[in-house]
């Protein structure tokens, strides 16, 4: 197996770190030093290819644990590379001992480490060069006598790298690639040098190289559930994802290359292989097909488990400036209306106020949303009128107009009749369309529901979805 060699010439260990046990046999105080036979500076920091090979490059800064035991005791000292991004400086590690001492180290280093190792979490948004090359765990082991105290260390790479060209006439276009349902930590167990993946599945925003069609991610080794999406790839203003038949294997200490083919009438081919010329372990050198379905993937500003207030609480607000993300009660004013959740439906119970004091609100994130058609869904029943509107979202010192997209071709709020029993309402939101200003999702987009008049009266709410349509 290739390892990634870390290069520190002549280095001295930093830091005097713990003692544990006063030396039964004293050495002398030697020190240990650092120095690595190799041309190609391999570490943790900047991983990039040239000529189609992979490497990974250490520069000053970088931050390395370093443990020892046997005739050196010290647990994880905090080194960093220096200027010249090969030394390593600081206070040296001595022998204490007349034995051999074994040196453990790992990077990026992490105050978080004991001796018993540490859990290390990738970064879920590595579309920026330093979380990117941050994701990027590596280990090294070697031993030293007081005779011989030069240790040379050896890095390897305890991820796997995700390596993605896109091609096509749609897919060279691509400017974002998310990997999707990835378990985003390693437990490393310094004792047996084994790592163990863990954490809940979650979606990783890899880094687009420069201007190249290439993404690049760091994960922790693990197979991804079958018949889940892959990749969504952002084309334009659109979003596709790409689901494979079968699980995909990452391997540790390997890169696993695709290519991904989206053609001009959206319909794909994927292909993965390693290629030979790594400084990174193959994960093979045969190409295989991976079949699979490439589909449309419909923005939803308001998902269906987003619109169920099942076990839902609401954010407290006296207006939309002052909303987070998610569902807000605006009560202001000081009327007597009040709005609630109750199970699986949110209660609106309006006593006075005027509307924008009295709502049920959800605000989605910033920058999420497209000029394009949605369709909003929900339930609803009370016997008098409520209104709904799709709103610009409102932010202090951004935006703090009253700004409505078109509802069914209206750039106001739309009233509806309900009844005492639920009715299902569909109503087609236009997000081209907007009542004041230019259309602009830098500060979200807000859909609020309010009675239509400000008298006694009950509504209810339950099942809200805002989805893309075209």
């Amino acid at each position: 197996m290739k390892k990634l060699t870390f290069i520190a010439l002549s280095a001295l260990l930093l830091a005097s770190c713990s003692e544990e046990n006063a030396p039964a046999n004293p050495a002398g105080g030697d020190t240990i030093t650092l120095s690595v036979n190799g041309s190609i500076l391999l570490s943790r920091t900047t991983t990039a290819e040239d000529g189609g090979i992979l490497k990974t490059t250490f520069v000053a800064g970088d931050k390395v644990g370093v443990s020892a035991s046997g005739g050196a005791i010290a647990s994880n000292c905090e080194y960093t590379v220096a200027a010249d991004g090969t030394a390593l400086e600081g206070t040296p590690i001595s022998f204490q001992y007349n034995t051999a001492a074994e040196i453990l180290a790992y990077t990026p280093y992490s105050a978080d480490a004991t001796a018993a190792g540490l859990t290390f979490s990738i970064n879920a948004d590595q579309s920026v060069a330093d979380n990117f090359n941050a994701s990027n765990f590596m280990t090294a082991k070697a031993s030293v006598t007081k005779d011989n105290p030069k240790a040379s260390l050896s890095f390897t790479p305890r991820t796997a790298l995700v390596y993605v060209e896109m091609a096509g006439t749609l897919g060279e276009t691509a400017k974002a690639l998310t990997l999707c349902g990835i378990k985003p930590s390693l437990k490393w167990t310094a004792a047996t040098d084994a790592t163990a993946t863990e954490g809940e599945a979650t979606d990783v925003v890899m880094r687009k190289v420069g201007e190249t069609p290439v993404f690049m991610a760091f994960v922790p080794a693990q197979t991804t559930a079958a018949d889940n999406p892959l990749f969504v790839i952002a084309i334009g203003e659109r979003e596709y994802s790409y689901t494979p038949t079968a699980g995909i294997e990452f391997k540790q200490n390997t890169v696993k290359r695709f290519k991904l083919t989206v053609n001009a009438d959206e319909t794909v081919n994927i292909e993965s292989s390693v290629v030979s010329g790594s400084d990174w372990t193959e994960d093979g050198t045969t190409t295989e097909s991976v079949d699979g379905d490439i589909v449309r993937r419909y923005v939803e500003l308001i998902s269906a488990e987003e619109g169920n207030f099942t076990g839902k609480a609401l954010n407290e607000a006296t207006g939309m400036q002052g909303a987070k993300e998610g569902w807000n009660a605006i009560i202001a004013g000081g009327n007597s209306s009040a709005i609630s959740i109750s199970g699986e439906e949110a209660v609106i119970a309006t006593d006075g106020g005027n509307w924008y004091q009295r709502a049920l609100y959800f605000r989605a994130p910033n920058a999420k949303g497209t000029a394009h058609k949605y369709m909003l869904e929900f339930d609803v029943k009370g016997g008098t009128d409520i209104q709904v509107g799709v709103m610009r979202g409102q932010q202090a010192g951004s935006f703090t107009s009253n700004a409505y997209f078109a509802v069914s071709g209206a750039t106001a709020a739309k009233v509806e009749s309900t009844k005492a029993e639920y009715t299902h309402k569909s109503l087609q939101v236009d997000l081209s369309q907007i009542s004041t200003g230019d259309v602009d999702f830098s500060t979200g987009v807000g859909v609020i529901f309010f009675a239509k008049e400000n008298t006694q009266q009950t509504h209810y709410v339950k099942n809200v979805s805002l989805i893309e349509i075209e």
